[in-house]
């Protein structure tokens, strides 16, 4: 005689297979969501940091333009003719002495200058030649000349400088219209003038920016403290004038949404700038150093 399942044993194996399948389910949920959410992150942290990668990429060939030969010629002409005046000084007159010891001696006259007169020779100098790299920075906004401008049209010639500009400004999210938030965006001019700041085209870089800080340190040795502000075109501040930072360190944190709930990613890097390229006169200190 042959048994078969009782209907309690058949509960209770249904029962089983439920809970299992549910916890399966639920496992299957958890892991979705799990990958889901870690994609978002890894997202997010990507743009957050290839953002970073562009910009420092353009300050490590930021670009400061010198005419070496022009410096080092009116330098040279200028040495040449101290050394001159040094070597032919002017010649003093001699005063006969005189036997009566009773009269005193004559009173000498001045020194006469045999160049006296005469026009002063002028020292040759040639003109230095208009520059148009610059390095403009606050603590929300910097523009700069840099080598790092790419081809993006086949078979057209374009050079690798430009100005290069990185400012905070509205911007419509690239799915949704509707929704606005504060980006960052990129400025490329292809054609160097005096107006650093305007010119060319920008674009969007990385949106949902909630802050975008910036600081600078100096090419001297003992300054070693970093500032918000930087411009080499201003001629009152030996400092920067004509002189581009060592390094830009470089702040951003943009907002993320996780489940529903804003979180904040933030990575700050320090990018340096390989040839700042700076005026003339540390080359002439080193020179006089030398020579004593």
């Amino acid at each position: 005689m042959s048994k078969g399942f009782t209907l309690v044993e058949i509960l209770i194996a249904i029962t089983i297979f439920a809970f299992v399948s549910l916890f399966t389910a639920n496992s299957i949920r958890n892991a979705v969501r799990s990958r889901s959410k870690i994609n978002t992150q890894i997202e997010n942290s990507s743009e957050l940091r290839d953002a970073l990668k562009v910009i420092e990429a353009d300050v490590n060939k930021a670009f400061n333009y010198h005419d070496y030969h022009v410096d080092l010629y009116n330098l040279a002409q200028k040495e040449r003719a101290e050394r001159k005046k040094k070597k032919n000084p002017p010649k003093k007159p001699k005063t006969e002495g005189q036997d009566d010891s009773a009269v005193p001696p004559p009173v000498p006259t001045p020194p006469v200058d045999p160049e006296a007169g005469k026009p002063k020779e002028e020292i040759p100098q040639r003109k230095t030649p208009p520059n148009y790299t610059h390095f403009k920075g606050t603590k929300e906004e910097m523009n700069f000349t840099t080598l790092n401008n790419v081809q993006i049209r086949a078979k057209i010639p374009v050079s690798d400088q430009a100005e290069v500009g990185y400012f905070l400004k509205n911007c419509r999210n690239r799915i949704n219209k509707e929704i606005r938030s504060n980006c960052l965006w990129r400025r490329v001019d292809p054609y160097l003038d005096k107006e650093i700041k305007t010119g060319g085209t920008s674009s969007v870089l990385i949106e949902n920016v909630e802050e975008f800080e910036l600081s600078y340190i100096g090419p001297e040795k003992n300054s070693g403290e970093w500032t918000d502000i930087w411009d080499s075109q201003d001629n009152f501040t030996a400092t920067t004038k004509n002189k581009f930072p060592s390094a830009v360190k470089i702040k951003l944190k943009v907002k993320t949404g996780f489940e529903k709930k804003d979180r904040s990613l933030e990575m700050t890097v320090v990018a340096p700038i390989f040839f700042t390229n700076n005026d003339i006169e540390d080359i002439n200190k080193k020179s006089t150093a030398n020579d004593k």
